[in-house]
This record gives structure tokens, sequence and C-alpha cells, in this order.
């Protein structure tokens, strides 16, 4: 057997320069066994098929590599990919905010003078109101329709003695385009790195995730990170009009939520339920202690020290049933004109003594509950495209997760979580009409 050298073109990678490749490499090694180079004969099939076959290895060979890059990818969940591990993350079709008028009629009290302040109730926060062409909106917060700031006027009167029989209150409150749903998942046996599907890629955020024993699961960026911030009502706010606070909250069971094209995931940590801390709220003494002998105080969600403390990445969930609650938007086109709110689907109210209204007139006030907006509630719906996820995560991972720079606050402002809604367009300039370098951030 000859051991002669064949000349092979590597750089050779479309159909015409492989097949004309191939029919001078037969013409110089194969001269006796193959002369007939026309186009109809089995011959000139052959070469056809290897190069065909030639060309489309070539093709998805580039594709593969091209998908590896961010600065290549043209498919948007490969370009998704490549962001979240930039740090860039968002999830399903962010919600519209808007504020929501009600209108509820009170019966007068003994003399007619203004309503019964014993029979006024609280529409409470998860509230489901409605537009003329069905998109479904949820309340955010409480509506107080007992606030001394609402307008009061009188509704019906007496036609003997003239004097108002029943008053209309109007009061604000904020709603948002998306409408609350719950699923179970059933869990065996503990499995580390525990994966749950519960449901589409749409979902726009997670509201609570709870097992059957009653802990509570929560959100983090990422599994590492073990302290959260959650809302807390003010002692004082009754003094300084801040309803509710932020307080720092160690978690030993949390989760992150993972959305690709066949769904929106749950994942969890490697630890077991026997690991749990009883300690919920950070205890700013243990934190110094762990920070003695520096000149500075970081974040202990962020410090390495953290580490420490446990390396299972959180808690996962086993031998229970979740109970998830998540919000996700029906509609592609949730935007509305002033006044298309206009149904109360499910105003969930609450009197001041229940047991001293009657049912008729807990039903009577309930019936008159009417809901409308004032202003247009617009707002950005769409999901970014290739170019714009693109950019966001290299702006986001120059960030390194601080804010210092103006292009840093930039691309905060676009990881914005959800359940606040969505920023279409950001700049941040020095202002100048300030004299101590203020920044000034301009939203869309």
């Amino acid at each position: 057997m000859s051991n002669k050298k064949v000349l092979v073109k590597y750089t050779d990678r479309e159909f015409n320069s492989i097949r004309n490749n191939l029919i001078e490499h037969a013409r110089v090694y194969y001269p006796d066994s193959y002369r007939d180079f026309t186009e109809n004969t089995f011959g000139s099939f052959v070469i056809d098929a290897t190069a065909y076959v030639g060309d489309m290895l070539s093709f998805y060979l580039d594709y593969q590599v091209n998908e590896s890059f961010l600065e290549t990818s043209i498919e948007y969940q490969n370009v998704r990919k490549k962001a979240s591990n930039h740090g860039y993350n968002f999830f399903g079709r962010p919600a519209v905010y808007g504020m929501a008028t009600f209108y509820i009629k009170i019966p007068a009290n003994s003399s007619g003078l203004g309503p019964d302040m014993n029979l006024i109730p609280l529409l409470k926060k998860g509230s489901s109101v409605s537009s003329d062409n069905g998109g479904r909106y949820i309340l955010t917060e409480d509506v107080n329709f007992a606030d001394p700031k609402n307008d009061v006027v009188a509704s019906t009167f007496s036609s003997t003695t003239g004097k108002p029989l029943s008053y209309a209150i109007r009061a604000f409150g904020q709603v948002r385009s998306t409408s609350l749903y719950r699923t179970e998942v059933e869990l065996g046996e503990f499995v580390k790195m525990r994966k749950v599907l519960i449901g589409s890629a749409n979902i726009s955020s997670i509201s609570r995730v709870v097992d059957s024993e009653g802990h509570d699961y929560y959100q983090v960026k990422n599994l590492s990170q073990d302290t959260v911030y959650v809302n807390t009502t003010n002692p004082n706010a009754l003094s300084d009009g801040v309803p509710e606070i932020i307080k720092p909250k160690i978690v030993k069971r949390r989760f992150v939520m993972i959305q690709e094209e066949t769904g929106t995931y749950l994942q969890f940590g490697y630890g077991d339920s026997e690991e749990v801390n009883s300690v919920n709220y950070m205890d700013p003494s243990s934190a110094a202690l762990k920070m003695t002998g520096r000149n500075y105080i970081s974040d202990a969600s962020f410090d390495p020290s953290r580490l420490l403390d446990g390396n299972t990445l959180g808690v996962g969930p086993s031998n229970t049933t979740l109970s998830i609650f998540y919000y996700q938007n029906e509609e592609d086109s949730i935007n509305l004109a002033a006044g298309q709110l206009s149904t109360v689907n499910n105003g969930v109210l609450e009197f001041p003594t229940t047991s001293s209204i009657s049912a008729g007139t807990r039903a009577q006030i309930r019936g008159s509950l009417e809901v409308s907006n004032d202003n247009p509630i617009v707002g950005n719906t769409q999901l970014p495209s290739v170019e714009e996820i693109r950019q966001r995560s290299y702006a986001t991972n120059a960030t390194q997760d601080r804010a210092v720079t103006r292009r840093d606050y930039e691309a905060f402002s676009y990881m914005m979580p959800p359940q606040f809604g969505s920023v279409k367009r950001a700049s941040i300039i020095n202002d100048p009409s300030s004299t101590n370098r203020r920044l000034s951030l301009y939203i869309i």
C-alpha cells in the first residue's frame, strides 16, 4: 500500500468550492478510474451529493460556533441565556401600572350630615378589576374609603325631608395589569438542585411560594445570596406617612426563577430541612463580629464570609406540596385609554364592625362599588429585542453588581424587578441646575 501524500484544502466550506476541489482531486489522484466529468453522469451526482453534505456540515458548524457567543448569537433564546450569564435577566411580559378611581355609596348617619363611619369599608389589596376589552388588573394596595382626604358628596336624598340618604365616596388605588394564578406541585423524596416546572414562559413574577408545612420560600438573584429585603409594617406610619419599610432577612429556603422556551422553572439548593437557621432577621451585632478589624462595613448578603455559614445554596423542599402564586398577563395589548376600566370582578371589602352590620347592608354597599380610570394606563408591554438584550447585558456585566458610574445606574434601571413595572429607555445626566453634581434620571 502506497503512502502517497494527498493535498486536502481545508478552507473549502461552501458547495461550489468543495465540488470543484473534489473534481480536481479525482483528476489528479484517480485519472484511470474516473474520467467522465459531465453533469449528467452518476459520478457527477456522487460529487454533488458529497459537496452538498460538506456545505451543510460547514453551515451548522458555523451556526453552532456563532450561537456560542453573545456577540454573534441571533437566536432569541440563546441571546437570552448568554445575557443571563452576564447578569441581565427579564421575565415574561412586563406589567403595566396605573391609578384607578373607585366609587362606593355609603348610607348616611342618623343626622344625615355625613356617611355612617361604621359602615365605610376597606378595599383590600388583591381585588381584581377589568376593562372593556377584557384586560384584567390587580389592586396593589389597600384603598381606605374612610381616609379624610377622599372626596365625599351626597348621592341620594329623601323625597319628603330632603335630607341625604347616602353619600358617594371617591378614592384612588394603584392597579397592575396582571392576573394572579395559583398552581400546586407535589414533591417526593429530596433531590439536590431540584428544578420544578410551574407554567408557561410568559410568567411576569412570583408572588409567593409556600409548602404544605407553612414554610415560605424566597426568590433570590442567585442561590448563594442568603439575604433578601422584605416589606414590613412601619410602626411610625401615622407620624411619617410611610405605611411600609423594608428590612433585611436571612433566608435558608430560597429559589431562583429560570425561564426557557419550554416554560418557567423554580430551582432550589441542595440542603435539607435540618440545616434551617432559626434566626430570621439579621442581627447587626453578629454581623459586626464577623467584620472585626475592618475599617469598613459591607453588605452581609455579598460578604464572602457569609458563604462559610453553609455550603448548600439554600434548603430544597421534599415530601411536601408547594403552592406557587404567580402573576401573568393574559392579553398582549393591556394599555387602556381613559375611562376604559369599568368592571369590579372581585372586590374584597373589609368592614370595621361586621357584627353590627346586617347582611343586606353589606350586600348593598358591595353592590355599589364601581371603578374607572381618569387617566390612560400606558406602559411598555413588548419583550426586548435581540439587540436590546445584547446591549443591556454588556452594561450589566460592566456594573459588577454595584452602582458607581452613570452607566451603572442606567443598567440597574433596566434590571428593575418586574413587580415594579419595566423601563423602555433610561438616560442619566448631571443636573445642569444643581450645584452639587446631582444626577438626574430620565425614563420612558
